[in-house]
């Protein structure tokens, strides 16, 4: 198998060489894959186990995920995968993680974001905490501040506010994407009635996100500096103040219940984010196939490099419960066991489910076909020989170079023919 796949390969790059064009790859689900679970009985969730890692080599990295809904999709269920450096002597991820300096990549987390069925109600629990402090609660859901006076519901104006960072300083904005006025009011939801086609990614450089330096508010960019710069053609947005990244599945259907590949590239001062969603089905579909794909790029502003060769990296997977800290839940999470099927690929570039499209014949035996995104005017024989032997590869050169010159019309054929497989650009 392996030598049939490396000799194929080995003629495309040929091939795709002589023509300025990139080979073209399909993806398939992994045979073999781990398991973490979840289980969440009388509305609580047990994840005290729910946390695996596994170390690996950078800096790329590619891993599927299939994140398994026993029940009903809930947004206070969270689903997270994603790399991150561990120095030697951290033990646990959590315990060395972006939110304590390190460089963390979240490729994926399910809650954050997708909150698109909030509304408010009056309530006063915080009115005399230190956050408001106010004299006393008053009027059944109000605070008071001074005798005489009561404050009741949106006093500040806040519920129109559209963005966190362009808020006035007496709102806040909440953990389910908007404002109020926190002493007299929180947001509520029904977490299961909520937007499951955007899944949450992040960027933790040296423990930095978001507005920089460290410990800016959410509603002003300090200093007006960030720690990324965002590129993308796709469906993806920066949200709160760039601490996160809203990503959409594309092809409008819920992340959970199908495999999605997941690649990451660190890149110099540049973190490449790569998505592939399979279509929806059993975890144990051979025939799924990629419907659609997303990408993003961060781009380190002050010009930090991004990999740390000196530092473990490690894939890290995990289930666990989220506590809202703004929002009151009009239900509690079902008795159910949530389930994270992950394979993580060795080494991205001899992976056994990403595939070379071969002749005509086998293209049309898939539903899809993707491009690998290269700069072509690069696209050395050097790079496409790698691996192979000097000796055989200049044999075979010229071998091949005498047929594209007898079969170009042929070749051009088959080229305009197999166009109908590729996934564009724009598509991506």
């Amino acid at each position: 198998m392996a030598s049939n796949f490396g000799g194929s390969l080995l003629a495309l790059c040929l091939l795709s060489s002589a023509y300025g064009t990139a080979p073209a790859y399909w993806y398939a689900v992994p045979d073999h894959f781990q398991t973490v679970d979840m289980e969440c009985k009388g509305g609580k969730c047990d994840f005290d186990k729910s946390n695996v890692h596994h170390k690996a080599q950078g800096p790329k990295f590619a891993a599927h995920v299939y994140y398994e809904l026993d029940g009903a999709a809930d947004k206070r269920v969270i689903y997270t995968s994603y790399v991150q450096t561990m120095k030697e002597g951290c033990n646990d991820p959590r315990d060395c993680d972006g939110l304590k300096g390190a460089n963390e990549f979240d490729m994926i987390e399910t809650g954050f974001v997708g909150y698109n069925n909030t509304w408010f109600i009056n309530d006063n629990k915080r009115c005399l905490t230190h956050f408001c402090n106010a004299q006393s609660k008053c009027g059944g859901n109000g605070c008071s501040w001074a005798p005489g006076s009561c404050r009741i519901g949106d006093y500040n104006g806040c519920n129109t506010q559209t963005a966190s960072d362009h808020m006035p300083p007496a709102c806040t904005w909440t953990d389910v994407q908007n404002a109020f006025s926190m002493c007299t009011q929180s947001a509520q939801l029904d977490p299961r009635n909520q937007d499951f086609t955007v899944l949450s990614a992040n960027g933790y450089l040296h423990g930095e996100t978001g507005p920089t330096p460290i410990g800016c508010p959410g509603t002003a960019p300090c200093s007006g500096n960030y720690v990324w710069n965002m590129n993308t053609s796709s469906a993806v947005t920066p949200v709160n103040n760039r601490r996160s990244y809203a990503v959409q599945t594309a092809d409008g259907k819920n992340w959970g219940n199908r495999w999605i590949r997941l690649e990451l590239e660190l890149d110099g001062t540049t973190v490449h984010y790569t998505y592939r969603f399979f279509s929806p089905g059993p975890k144990s579909d051979k025939s799924a196939t990629v419907t659609s794909v997303q990408k993003f790029s961060l781009t380190s502003i002050e010009g930090k490099p991004v990999f740390d060769a000196k530092t473990p990296h490690y894939w890290v997977f995990s289930l666990w419960e989220y506590d809202f800290e703004f929002a009151v839940p009009t239900n509690q999470i079902l008795d159910q066991t949530s389930r994270l099927h992950y394979h993580i690929v060795k080494d991205p570039e001899d992976d056994p489910t990403k595939h070379v499209s071969l002749p005509e014949a086998d293209v049309k035996s898939k539903a899809e076909v993707l491009p690998v995104i290269a700069q072509t005017s690069q696209l050395s024989f050097a790079k496409c020989a790698n691996g192979f032997g000097v000796a055989f590869l200049t044999t075979l050169a010229v071998a091949l170079a005498l047929v594209i010159r007898k079969r170009s019309r042929q070749v051009n054929s088959l080229a305009r023919a197999g166009e109908g497989f590729i996934v564009s650009e724009a598509f991506e």
